[in-house]
């Protein structure tokens, strides 16, 4: 039997971390809608991680590379392929269709609709963080529900996958091309996104399951139906010799001889 993707014990939990990074999403977008300054949380976060120019700046760059287009589309073909490997269909279908739902959703429906800009471009929820996270968000949760893994190498797994995670949104800061809560943003939309999917994909998944196992019910043969009535013999006397080939002549025998 294909294991679920979020077992039925901490699903409550993963819908209310969806709930919470959805409102995350909402409360940013209200609050910077159609700005273009940086708020105070902002102006906080960028005095923190403030890097001058040097290695650790292009270091930063480096890391803001692996969300672009081409290193994202191939993370996300090696992440079905893994998807499959380690979880069957299941995870083929997690790691295609969540972090392509967290980006459509980013690019094509949040930024237009939020319309907060930075540097002249629509910046909440940040692309770059809304792909990597997505992708390793997804990624964990198949590695986290692989039971012929140790323990210690999925913990390992998911440990790294958030380190970068964690990376990529501070370099986005650190290269000047996002502010702080673009990328908090981008991480709400990235986990709400993949644990919606996998949500929907073990619900039908396991009603496509109970509805195949229900049998089938079991096709009974139709009576013929009986000569009619009239060919009934009462009881009685049995005819004469005329009377009776009558009766053979009507289509009627007599059972009883």
């Amino acid at each position: 039997m294909i294991r679920p993707l979020l077992p039925a014990r901490y699903r409550r939990t993963a819908g209310a971390v969806m709930v919470l990074c959805i409102g995350l999403v909402a409360a940013l977008g209200v609050h910077f809608a159609g700005r273009a300054q940086a708020g105070r949380l902002d102006g906080a976060i960028s005095g923190v991680l403030g890097v001058p120019r040097g290695p650790l700046r292009l270091a930063a760059h480096g890391f803001v590379d692996l969300g672009d287009p081409a290193p994202v589309a191939g993370a996300l073909a090696v992440l079905v392929v893994l998807g499959w490997g380690l979880r069957g269909p299941r995870g083929a279908l997690l790691g295609l269709l969540g972090p392509l739902l967290a980006m459509v959703s980013t690019s094509l429906v949040l930024k237009p609709l939020v319309g907060r800009t930075h540097a002249g471009g629509l910046a909440l929820p940040s692309g770059h963080t809304t792909a990597v996270v997505s992708l390793a968000a997804a990624a964990a949760l198949l590695l986290a529900g692989t039971l012929t893994l140790p323990r210690a190498g999925r913990l390992a797994g998911v440990a790294a996958l958030g380190t970068l995670s964690v990376l990529v949104a501070v370099s986005l800061v650190v290269a000047g091309q996002h502010y702080g809560t673009d990328t908090f943003a981008g991480v709400g939309v990235a986990v709400a996104a993949v644990l919606l999917v996998a949500l929907i994909i073990d619900h039908v998944a396991e009603r496509w399951a109970l509805s195949s196992a229900l049998p089938l019910p079991v096709a009974t043969k139709a009576r013929r139906p009986t000569r009619s009535s009239s060919c009934d013999r009462a009881p009685g006397p049995r005819p004469g010799p005329i009377a009776e080939r009558r009766v053979r002549h009507a289509g009627c025998v007599d059972a009883s001889r």
